[in-house]
């Protein structure tokens, strides 16, 4: 894969990444119009580049999308499935050394159940225990 390549196929990640940080800045009424049509043409953009410029497109998208992307989204599903029925209660008052203390257990059980794991089973206790904080920085 030459340079010109690699340049032209990751083009449209660059336009989607950079619209999603200054867009809403530049022109709001219109991102919050049109971004999901943008988010399509783009896509639809960098689908027929990556037809254009690659023979071996069929193989590169098999492997993104069968291989990686759907095993991923079926694990992401099967865990909210199996987080959301496990229910955490804490009678932690709602400082920064309780909040210190938390994190560092989450990180720890986090290299047990893994991070996706992890921050799908702790997310709604953290923010549980933080939702009557007056400074909420998080």
């Amino acid at each position: 894969m030459t340079i010109l390549e690699i340049v032209v196929l990751s083009a449209p990640l660059a336009i989607v990444l950079l619209s999603l940080a200054f867009m809403p800045l530049i022109a709001p009424k219109f991102w919050q119009k049109n971004e999901g049509s943008v988010f399509i043409i783009v896509s639809a953009i960098s689908i027929v580049s990556l037809y254009g410029l690659l023979p071996e497109a069929n193989h590169i998208l098999k492997d993104a999308l069968i291989d990686d992307y759907l095993p991923f989204i079926i694990m992401l599903f099967t865990l909210y499935v199996l987080s959301h029925g496990i229910h955490i209660k804490l009678k932690s008052a709602s400082d920064t050394m309780s909040n210190v203390i938390f994190l560092a257990c989450c990180s720890l059980f986090s290299s047990f159940i893994g991070t996706t794991g992890a921050s799908m089973l702790f997310l709604r206790p953290f923010l549980e225990m933080n939702k009557d904080r007056h400074h909420k920085s998080y």
